[in-house]
This record gives C-alpha cells, sequence and structure tokens, in this order.
C-alpha cells in the first residue's frame, strides 16, 4: 500500500474512534469514494481551489503563501 493510504485510513480510524460515542447507534462514518475528485491538472485544481473559496456561499478564510515559487515547487 501507499503510505498516503496507510496514514489515510489510520486518521479514519482514530476519527471513527472519536466520533462514536456522540454518535452510537450509527453504523457507518464513511462512504466509498463518495465524491472523490482526482486533480491532475493545474486546470483542474484551480477549479477545485476556485469553488472551495468562492462558490459555497458565504466567504471563507484563506491563507495564500506568497513565499512558494510561481510553479508550485520549492
Amino acid at each position: 500500500m501507499f503510505r498516503w493510504t496507510v496514514l489515510w485510513l489510520i486518521w479514519k480510524a482514530r476519527v471513527t474512534v472519536a466520533l462514536k460515542p456522540d454518535h452510537p447507534l450509527r453504523t457507518r462514518f464513511w462512504t466509498k469514494h463518495g465524491s472523490t475528485r482526482y486533480l491532475w491538472t493545474r486546470i483542474s485544481l484551480d477549479a477545485a481551489i476556485d469553488y472551495v473559496i468562492n462558490q459555497q456561499g458565504a466567504p471563507m478564510e484563506c491563507w495564500i503563501d506568497t513565499n512558494r515559487c510561481a510553479h508550485g515547487s520549492e
């Protein structure tokens, strides 16, 4: 398994344990690929960022790293 997959599974397990006391009758907390978005291109990434920041109602708090290189790598 990829390392990120293992970390994701560990995180989900810990969050499930934390949620269970407040929702004892709930048997499922996660969906399988419920809204997975694959952001393989800069255009798809920009569209996802725009949606999260600008298209969900009231403005959100947003931090922009002005120290990053223009092409996204350091």
